[in-house]
């Protein structure tokens, strides 16, 4: 939503998005000991360094995304009557949530790789631990069936994400 409106809206991406560039810019992983000691070691801090790599891939596409309406789109919405609110839902809200639901993928990658560090980094139980402890222990066979768990775990999201994709934008058009 917040790239909608930042996307919508000149005057606020004119302000906002130096603040969000600059945000987006600092290293995931140097967080990482922040949000630790913010939210302790577990589950909750595992979801906010998760939330936090997620939320500016998403927000930098909607923010494209509603940008990226083309003018003579706009031009054509008004012309039938579209006040400023209309073209925002019905105009720009498609574009954005297109836009954002195609990065999902890499999203997902993303958060995976972050929460998977974060284990590695404060030694939380996860797969990340599993890869330290197996690592300690020179047993790269635990390693490589840690590496491909995670990998069929994330194609197995990346199914998901892509199905959840293609039912929400049934009406966008696909090339191929």
């Amino acid at each position: 939503m917040l790239g909608l409106v930042l996307g919508s809206f000149d005057f606020a991406g004119a302000v906002f998005r130096p603040f969000v560039v600059a945000l987006n810019a600092v290293p995931r992983v140097a967080l990482i000991p922040i949000v630790v000691v913010i939210f302790g070691i577990g589950l909750q801090s595992s979801i906010v360094i998760a939330f936090l790599v997620v939320f500016f891939v998403a927000l930098f596409d909607a923010y494209e995304g509603a940008r990226t309406v083309d003018a003579h789109v706009r031009h054509n919405a008004r012309l039938l009557g579209a006040s400023g609110w209309d073209i925002m839902w019905r105009v720009r809200f498609p574009y954005s949530l297109a836009w954002t639901l195609s990065s999902l993928p890499i999203a997902l990658s993303f958060a995976i790789i972050s929460v998977v560090t974060g284990e590695i980094l404060t030694g939380t139980t996860g797969m990340g631990r599993l890869i330290t402890t197996a690592t300690n222990a020179a047993d790269t066979s635990m390693v490589f069936a840690v590496i491909i768990v995670l990998s069929v775990c994330a194609l197995l999201m990346l199914w998901i994400a892509d199905k959840f994709k293609d039912r929400v934008l049934h009406w966008w058009i696909q090339q191929d």
